[in-house]
């Protein structure tokens, strides 16, 4: 329990350093209260997948100091990324998808060496665990196949399609939400739309029907600061929202975290 919280509540300096190196400081103090005070933080006090959502956090931390760093730091920053990133999908297949956040910010600062060094370095856990005998890419399918076959079979896809992103919308709170429909072209776009084009793809990919408030933790951190995007004017008010929202589904919600 020490370890799962411990490493799970690291998570919001690591979005903080990542988003400090991408938008520059004074956004990311502005967006710091609203990944602190957010739905989020039931998931991350009460399941498992804030250890995986930690490690993820940390890896993205680091391939985001890689794209934004002077090339011998990057490097380093770059495969000190890819090797947590390759142990953070040793302990959940659902965040492959995340690795779109780092493309797209080596993209946007034309940092291609970072990016190859990163994967690169993800690929060393993958590799010593397949010389113990686990093989990552048959892990996968089997896990497929398996949840295919077990409840995934009781549970409609249109159904679920919907309310995933229902209950997605709870866990990163009104004011993320309201601040994603009208996110204007800025430099924090980079992380916010990646990260919701990975939500989709595992909405889509039929493999997350339900239980999404745990297994989508590491891509609610990188939506989180979106709302810093919010007129400064209503932010406090936002912010309580957020709060008052956590509250209310932690005392009326009966779950089994």
């Amino acid at each position: 329990a020490a370890l799962v919280l411990g490493v799970g509540a690291t998570s919001a300096a690591a979005v903080m350093i990542g988003l400090s190196r991408m938008t520059g400081e004074e956004t990311a103090r502005a967006a710091a209260p609203f990944v602190v005070f957010a739905p989020a933080a039931i998931w991350i006090a009460t399941s498992a997948d804030a250890l995986f959502a930690g490690v993820a956090a940390w890896a993205i931390a680091l391939g985001l100091i890689a794209v934004t760093a002077p090339s011998r730091r990057a490097d380093a920053a770059a495969i000190g990324g890819g090797v947590v990133f390759g142990i953070a999908l040793l302990l959940t297949y659902g965040v492959a998808p995340l690795g779109l956040l780092l493309v797209a910010a080596a993209w946007s600062r034309r940092r291609l060496r970072p990016l190859l060094l990163y994967a690169l370095a993800a690929l060393v856990p993958l590799v010593a665990a397949a010389a113990l005998g686990f093989w990552w890419p048959a892990g996968l399918l089997a896990t497929r196949s398996a949840y295919l076959a077990g409840v995934a079979a009781d549970r409609p896809f249109w159904f679920f399609l919907a309310s995933n992103l229902a209950a997605f919308a709870l866990v990163i709170g009104p004011a993320t939400l309201a601040a994603i429909t009208r996110t204007v072209p800025s430099r924090i776009s980079v992380l916010i739309w990646p990260a919701l084009i990975a939500v989709g793809l595992l909405a889509l990919s039929g493999m997350t029907k339900g239980e999404v408030e745990r297994i989508w933790l590491p891509y609610a951190l990188w939506l989180l600061p979106a709302a810093c995007l919010l007129p400064q004017a209503n932010r406090s008010l936002w912010l309580a929202g957020q709060v008052v929202t956590a509250v209310a589904i932690e005392v009326v919600v009966v779950t089994p975290w």
